[in-house]
């Protein structure tokens, strides 16, 4: 009896010992893991650590990080007189682990340094820092943040909760390590030919469409894209009236950015005509225009150039400017990516020329000088007669080489004036005749 009284004090003692310990040790370590417990905030700057126990019973710290929305969390650790140690990036509840490293042989004049980007969602975040074995030491860990900017409706990730995606309306969405997946609902009202335009930053990623029983429809693949090299792809369907749906997701374990928008097919422009005057006088100014086939042609916008700026010039509008008389062939050329174009053949006029010198040499004779012009590849016109109106004028030509001339007249007071005829494509340009110069022939 005394031996079985014994027994069941010694067991009351060992429980009661057992629930003690439990209780003392596992205060101090639930303590001691509090107290360890720091925030981190992201301002990519260094805070100090220092792990003062390792093995088994060691320091383990924890940081608590939070990111206002989607993007990209930042962590830079570097081992000092630690020598070797784990950093991890986890979930709050530390389910999840998405990235581990560890640093070996650090030391205060050899510091190891590691760094990772992460694409999360907006919530709470634990770093876990810890040592190798029994080493002991410092260490420093920094944060920073930086947002996607994403505006997609979330939760998004099943075609059930598709965001609604409106024709011609742009979406950024963003694929991160906790949500691989966005599904986009849109709406045809007719029969048409959509386009779905991907802009991707994740380096692959897929993109599909879908009909309203989720049968798929078309898939592409975009490769090697990232923030600083985003690549296009377009998906080009024949689609009757209904709803349809767009699946975005990654290759793998792939994340980042992305935009996405769908349209009908533009129409093409499969030819095209200039319309307007095809002459203009040097300083003068005319205004071309375009003609396209088909009449409802997207876009029908056009890229205008000259064959030779010299002689004359057209802006971005079709404005033609003459620069000196001449012929110069005018070219529009479709912006749409048909390869449509037209061109037109512009001359351009001798401009007014200056007043002539005329003097009276005597002996019923006048002399008649003038400047010449660039361009002028034909005649020089001079007209004379006795009234300033030029009624009953008459006149007299000669070749574009001369700037001079002598003609004998009846005595009295005369008016002259100076004009310059160029002669391209077998069509004649005349300039605008000078002032006139009153001179007496005596």
């Amino acid at each position: 009896m005394r031996e079985v009284s014994v027994k069941i004090h010694r067991y009351i003692y060992l429980a009661l010992f057992s629930i003690a310990a439990a209780l003392v040790f596992g205060g101090l370590l639930s303590i001691h893991a509090k107290a360890a417990e720091k925030t981190l905030i992201l301002n990519d700057t260094f805070v100090d650590g220092y792990i003062t126990a390792g093995g088994s019973n060691g320091d383990v710290h924890f940081y608590k990080t939070s990111i206002p929305s989607a993007g990209w969390l930042t962590i830079t650790y570097q081992g000092w007189s630690v020598g070797d140690s784990y950093y991890q990036v986890l979930s709050e509840d530390q389910s999840i682990s998405y990235e581990k490293h560890e640093l070996y042989t650090s030391s205060d004049t050899n510091p190891k340094t590691n760094s990772v980007e992460i694409a999360l969602e907006q919530g709470t975040y634990t770093i876990k820092v810890w040592s190798y074995g029994s080493h002991t030491g410092k260490y420093s860990i920094k944060g920073s943040f930086k947002s996607a900017g994403n505006n997609e409706t979330e939760p998004n990730d099943y075609f059930s909760g598709a965001m609604k995606l409106n024709k011609d309306n742009v979406v950024t969405g963003f694929l991160s390590r906790d949500d691989k997946i966005d599904f986009y609902k849109i709406n045809v009202p007719d029969n048409k030919t959509v386009d779905v335009t991907l802009i991707s930053r994740v380096s692959d990623m897929y993109y599909s469409v879908w009909d309203s029983e989720f049968m798929k429809l078309k898939e592409k693949e975009v490769y090697t894209a990232s923030e600083s090299n985003p690549k296009t792809s377009t998906i080009e369907l024949n689609l009757s009236p209904g709803t349809y749906y767009i699946k975005c997701n990654p290759y793998g374990s792939k994340t980042g950015r992305y935009q996405l928008k769908w349209s009908y097919t533009p129409t093409k422009m499969t030819a095209m005509s200039i319309t307007g005057k095809n002459t203009v006088a040097v300083g003068k100014s005319i205004q071309l225009g375009t003609s396209v086939t088909p009449a409802n042609t997207t876009d029908k916008s056009v890229t205008w150039s000259s064959s030779y700026t010299g002689v004359a010039t057209v802006s971005s509008s079709g404005k033609v400017t003459g620069k000196r008389s001449g012929s110069v062939t005018i070219y529009a050329k479709a912006k749409d990516g048909s390869n449509v174009q037209a061109r037109t053949t512009i001359l351009v006029a001798p401009e007014k020329m200056t007043k002539p010198k005329v003097k009276a040499k005597g002996k019923k004779k006048v002399s008649i000088r003038w400047r010449k012009y660039d361009g002028v590849n034909y005649r020089y016109q001079i007209q004379y007669s006795k009234k300033k109106s030029f009624k009953k004028s008459k006149k007299w030509t000669l070749y574009s080489y001369q700037t001079a001339a002598d003609k004998k007249l009846a005595k009295g007071t005369y008016y002259f004036r100076v004009r310059a005829v160029s002669n391209y494509s077998n069509t004649k340009l005349y300039g605008s005749w000078s002032p006139s110069v009153k001179a007496k022939v005596k």
